[in-house]
């Protein structure tokens, strides 16, 4: 089944005769053209795709088999007589994706009509893998390895956290990538313990720990993976929460298979790490999926109500972090089979100790 009859297939279990996208990932997963700016209506029987001008030729290659329209306002007048023929007030959209000046033009356009979420189908049909996606997700993954390989190699010490992260994504791209899949992390020093900082002017000093985050993006798709490095002698308690932390990962990891509720993943890492004597210093998901977006469906959190599917591919990264002192992340791509999982990752976690 192709990607627009399964979306049409669950459309029909769910009742939804009109849906209306505009998040670029979706459109792109669906029609094969990607851009910072479109609306997509999809019935059971037509897909529409809207562009402007910036786009019209690019959408007529890239989106073959689709009806381009080059205005907003025709897109509105055809659904609105789609609708009134067929008697239908309800016009569904999705949430992730839709911007509220999207959501506001639409209501204006369609006075009378209700305008409904369709709970996240889109990124529900999109976390599940097929064989073409794994494969750029596994290109991707060997692009980051390749490139942080090349920047230890080079050495970390009095080098900032700008320049780390700006050589990094420099080397993805001169080897293929297409760019790096989010801003690269790299937190020196106590700054290791704020888990998403930005990199700064921070330089890595002698007996800095260093957390790198990073991934690579191929032909749309990402990959994610996270590393410590020490430069010198490694600090005690950060010696000690490396152990705890790579523990509980392999733990997660090996107990992840499909039917597996993603909460039950989550609880697997998390009370190894709160019996350590650290829950409070985990304070994010084991992980996500990645995909065409760097985080997406399934969550892997206490709270999720997602189940692992064979074709998911998520991160599994759990962490613990020190304020003032420093933190560890350690973070695997990882692939759901049909009997377990197949690590994507193919970077040593032994300490890198420089």
């Amino acid at each position: 089944m192709n990607r627009l009859a399964a979306l049409r297939a669950s459309m029909t279990e769910t009742g939804i005769d009109f849906l209306v996208l505009a998040g670029k990932e979706d459109i792109f997963y669906l029609s094969g053209f990607y851009g910072s700016r479109a609306l997509s209506l999809i019935t059971l029987d037509v897909a529409l795709l809207c562009v402007d001008f910036r786009y019209t030729e690019q959408a007529a290659k890239q989106a073959s088999g689709w009806e381009i329209i080059g205005s907003f306002d025709e897109l509105f007048f055809r659904l609105r007589d789609m609708i009134f023929a067929a008697g239908n007030d309800k016009l569904y959209f999705d949430p992730v994706g839709m911007g509220y000046l999207d959501y506001v033009k639409l209501a204006e356009a369609l006075p009378g009509c209700d305008l409904l979420p369709s709970e996240q189908m889109m990124r529900r049909l999109r976390a599940v893998k097929d064989s073409d996606e794994v494969e750029l997700i596994v290109q991707a993954q060997y692009l980051a390895e390749s490139s942080f390989t090349d920047i230890v190699n080079r050495g970390l010490c009095d080098r900032s956290e700008k320049m780390l992260a700006a050589d990094i994504n420099c080397a993805m791209i001169q080897d293929g990538a297409d760019k790096p899949a989010f801003d690269t992390i790299v937190l020196a020093g106590s700054r290791s313990s704020m888990p998403h900082a930005e990199a700064g002017e921070n330089r890595v000093g002698w007996n800095d720990s260093v957390l790198i985050d990073w991934g690579a993006r191929r032909k749309y798709y990402n990959s994610d993976t996270t590393r410590m490095l020490f430069c010198g002698r490694m600090d005690a308690r950060l010696n000690k929460i490396y152990d705890i932390v790579l523990q509980a990962q392999t733990m997660a990891l090996e107990a992840a298979v499909p039917g597996m509720p993603c909460c039950d993943l989550d609880r697997i890492a998390r009370e190894f790490i709160s019996n350590n004597g650290y829950g409070d210093n985990f304070g994010h998901g084991l992980g996500h999926g990645v995909g065409l977006e760097i985080h997406e469906l399934p969550v892997l959190n206490p709270s999720s109500q997602e189940v692992l599917q064979p074709g998911m591919v998520i991160t599994v990264e759990p962490g613990i972090y020190l304020p003032d002192i420093g933190g560890v992340r350690i973070e695997d791509l990882v692939l759901i089979t049909e009997n377990g999982n197949k690590n994507l990752t193919g970077l040593s976690k032994e300490r890198i100790i420089m």
